[in-house]
């Protein structure tokens, strides 16, 4: 009896009993498989806005370094009369580039310049911006410049430090600035001995040599009120214009835009006008964006802010002048509609539109973004609004 009792108690599980245990098991392995899945996309959600918050950082500071350095370097007015030539590229999303060329014979060049999106021309109807200033190239010649004194004895331009000099043929522009009563009252461009507006310089023993200009000894500011600028533009390439233009717009690339992207979403691009030739050379900044507006805040001679315009500036002039922009521009506005992370299926955005601008004085400058022309699936996708506002430093 003892070995029939030890042999029925050791037969095994039953199969309810197998049942029960497979059952609690499998109850947590689709807990757990549910648990991971959701920590899994929150983790992929959270890496992809970080991803696109640092690419904000980093493209929009780009931005904003050229925002607050517009009109560096360009002269005022033409000490005789120069020409030059701009950008040559085809349209870009129904805004044809050349038709913001400068060339004028007799007028010095905009700041800025830039067209309304107004709902026909831009990715979307997005804004489409140019930007003129020695600086805004990406060569490291365009962040040189150095300056010569007025002496009795003629003069040539010395170099400031090690880490600003400008190297044998160099591409460079010479501005002559006159000082009266403490104020700027002219940045005239000088040209050469043969009428044009840029040289190579030639450096040595710490001094830099302009040999285009007229007999380098009497080649001298002609007062103590005088100083002459000199800026780099171009490492190695002859002038087409003098100064660098980079125009910033919206365009989709889908050979190079993340598959991550929302549909008609695209890349924000600052495209550089090349010395040689004037195509355009671009370089993404941030991607999956849906919208860009423009807005200036104009003082319009009353000593503060007065007047809010679009990209356009068209209250001051069709187009405007580079005199009436320097006189009236107090501040450039950028809004910038992004996309935030991936998409996300369980997540809905609350506004289909959004205002991509501010508003003054009860009325929305920018526009209103309705988020149904992205695609049907707008309302899975975290939406932000980049804002950058700048002070330029150089246009007065």
């Amino acid at each position: 009896m003892a070995d029939r009792r030890t042999f029925m108690d050791s037969h095994g599980f039953s199969l309810t009993e197998l049942i029960v245990v497979m059952a609690i098991f499998m109850s947590v392995l689709i807990v757990t498989s549910t648990a991971f899945n959701t920590i899994l996309t929150n983790s992929g959600q959270q890496m992809k806005s970080a991803e696109t918050q640092i690419e904000g950082i980093v493209g929009l500071e780009l931005f904003r370094s050229d925002l607050q350095h517009v009109g560096f370097g360009l002269p005022w007015g033409p000490a005789t009369f120069i020409t030059y030539s701009e950008c040559t590229a085809s349209a870009v999303n129904n805004v044809d580039p050349t038709s913001l060329n400068e060339s004028s014979t007799t007028l010095p060049p905009c700041a800025v310049r830039g067209v309304d999106g107004d709902g026909s021309h831009g990715f979307n109807g997005s804004d489409y911006l140019v930007i003129r200033s020695t600086v805004s190239g990406l060569n490291s010649t365009a962040k040189k410049w150095t300056y010569m004194h007025y002496t009795s004895t003629g003069s040539s331009a010395k170099l400031r430090s090690p880490s600003d000099d400008l190297m044998n043929n160099e591409r460079v522009i010479v501005v002559r600035t006159n000082f009266v009563s403490g104020s700027v009252s002219a940045n005239k461009i000088l040209v050469t001995s043969s009428g044009a507006f840029s040289t190579k310089a030639s450096v040595s023993g710490g001094i830099i040599t302009l040999p285009d200009y007229p007999t380098n000894s009497g080649f001298n500011p002609p007062s103590s009120t005088d100083t002459y600028l000199v800026y780099g533009v171009d490492p190695d390439t002859d002038l087409r214009m003098p100064f660098n233009r980079t125009d910033y717009f919206i365009d989709r690339d889908t050979t190079t835009l993340p598959k991550s992207c929302a549909t008609k979403t695209g890349s924000l691009y600052k495209a550089v006008v090349n010395q040689n030739g004037g195509g355009l050379t671009r370089y993404p900044l941030l991607d999956c964006v849906a919208d860009m507006q423009v807005v200036y805040s104009l003082d319009t001679g009353s000593g503060q802010i007065d007047l809010h315009d679009n990209a356009s500036l068209t209250s001051l002039g069709s187009p405007p002048t580079a005199q009436a922009i320097r006189d009236q521009v107090r501040d450039i506005r950028i809004y910038i509609l992004a996309q935030d992370g991936q998409k996300d299926n369980r997540f809905t955005y609350p506004n289909q539109k959004v205002p991509v601008g501010e508003t003054f004085g009860g009325t929305l400058y920018g526009r209103e973004f309705d988020l149904t022309t992205i695609g049907t699936n707008w309302s899975n996708y975290r939406w932000k609004v980049y804002t950058v506002v700048v002070q330029p430093k150089s246009l007065n």
